[in-house]
């Protein structure tokens, strides 16, 4: 790979992201119908990922803090058709595409519920869940402390919290390939600038 041709590709995202920044509030990836449309792509690929040695059989009902358009949502009642789940999310725009989604596949009502929220508390009695879940959701919010709050308040003595995070420590690239981790080591500098807390556990080589 060239590398003045990565430079290029770089400088052309990092300002797509800044577009992105100012253009969307407060989330980053935004809410156009392309990226709606990726978030159900890329769930279809790394579910069994996510839930690998979870089992949820037990599951009565689920708190998905953070439902967007209901990737989650639809994965989950279709491997449980016994769990209820409660969705909840700051757009209401990205929960109108969830049931959207939901009504298309044929999931009934009844199995689900769908509620906009401040994103500061849940509107829900404490212990009222078995499950509460985060999928890529805390890496977005300013203060995750009151969100984890919530959560613990919200769940049932003896019930399970699980939260999917992005851990950019986890990136590798075999055989190792310079541009590319050139290119990653200049993306955590820019998370960094943005006021992302980044931690670099190697030196990449570039």
């Amino acid at each position: 790979m060239d590398l003045q041709r990565t430079k290029v590709l770089l400088i052309a995202i990092l300002y797509c992201i800044l577009h992105w920044k100012q253009k969307m509030e407060h989330y980053l990836h935004g809410y156009e119908h392309d990226e709606q449309i990726r978030l159900h792509r890329q769930n279809a690929v790394l579910a069994p990922l996510i839930y690998r040695g979870i089992n949820l059989l037990s599951t009565s009902n689920l708190l998905e803090v953070g439902c967007g358009t209901g990737a989650q949502i639809l994965h989950l009642l279709n491997e449980y058709p016994n769990i209820h789940i409660t969705g909840i999310d700051t757009s209401k725009e990205q929960l109108e595409t969830c049931q959207e989604i939901l009504c298309k596949n044929h999931i009934s009502p009844k199995r689900y519920y769908l509620q906009w929220v401040n994103g500061k508390h849940f509107p829900y009695p404490d212990q009222s869940f078995d499950v509460v879940l985060f999928v890529w959701v805390l890496e977005h919010v300013k203060d995750p402390t009151i969100l984890l709050q919530e959560a613990f308040r919200v769940l049932k003595p003896g019930g399970s919290l699980y939260i999917t995070e992005v851990y950019n420590d986890s990136f590798r690239c075999h055989p190792p390939e310079p541009d590319i981790m050139w290119f990653w080591t200049e993306m955590e500098r820019f998370q960094s600038a943005l006021g992302g807390k980044v931690t670099w556990a190697f030196n990449w080589p570039i």
